[in-house]
C-alpha cells in the first residue's frame, strides 16, 4: 500500500517532534493520537 501520509505531514511545516501513537482496539478499530512536542524549539521573541 502506498500513501502520501508523510508528504502531507511535511506540508504542515511543524516545528518540533511529532509523536504518533496507534492503539488497536478489541473491536478492530484504531485509536490514533498525536502529540506535538515543542520543548526544544527555540522561539525568537523579536
Amino acid at each position: 500500500m502506498q500513501t502520501n501520509f508523510f508528504s502531507l505531514v511535511k506540508q504542515l511545516n511543524i516545528s518540533g517532534n511529532l509523536h504518533i501513537n496507534i492503539q488497536p482496539q478489541p473491536n478492530g478499530e484504531l485509536i490514533v493520537s498525536l502529540l506535538l512536542d515543542t520543548y526544544f524549539v527555540k522561539v525568537d521573541a523579536n
